[in-house]
């Protein structure tokens, strides 16, 4: 226990304490009992007044840097998931231009000869030149796929992030701004 010669703002609310609160009281309770002290008492407490002040500016200001960097955090994860969905369409047409000139190719061969084996060059570019197509189109969706179950996770992130206003969240989200109802005239 404490002892002071500062100036006494209240009593222990114990009634079977009592105890002398000082104006250097450091703490929300007492030091004799460990009772809480109520509000009206805390209000009396210089040093807790100040710690409290400096507490309510720091979580003031530590909320605008986390929702900063929350907003940026989901907007770069956003680019990536919209960047893989940007690759998967390219690896899609990538992969139907190249089957598509694979087998334009092999049915120019066909069509300029007339020997066997060259039929049978012609017949097997067109194989090849199908199997890279869907193959590689195939691919193109499952990196697509990739790229939107990411997004659609980020959404529900986003969504139940409770350090974020609703406005910040459909920005995050890239939504459109509600338009604004007109008031029902009766």
């Amino acid at each position: 226990m404490p002892q002071t010669n500062s100036e006494v703002i209240a009593h222990c609310p114990n009634p079977k304490c009592q105890k002398n609160i000082h104006a250097d009281h450091s703490s929300p309770w007492c030091f004799a009992c460990g009772e809480y002290f109520p509000e009206n008492v805390l209000a009396q407490i210089p040093k807790l007044q100040k710690i409290r002040i400096e507490a309510s500016a720091y979580r003031a200001g530590d909320q605008t840097t986390t929702e900063t960097a929350l907003t940026r955090r989901y907007r770069d994860a956003y680019l990536v998931g919209s960047t893989t969905v940007g690759f998967g369409s390219f690896i899609k047409v990538i992969g139907v231009l190249s089957g598509a000139i694979i087998v334009f190719l092999s049915i120019s061969v066909l069509a300029s000869s007339r020997e066997q084996a060259m039929f049978s060059l012609g017949v097997m570019g067109i194989v090849f030149g199908c199997f890279v197509g869907v193959f590689l189109y195939i691919f193109g969706v499952l990196v697509s796929a990739q790229g939107q179950v990411l997004k659609a996770a980020l959404d529900g992130a986003v969504n139940s992030s409770p350090f974020l206003t609703n406005g910040d969240k459909a920005e995050i989200m890239s939504l459109p701004k509600p338009k604004a109802i007109p008031p029902v005239s009766a």
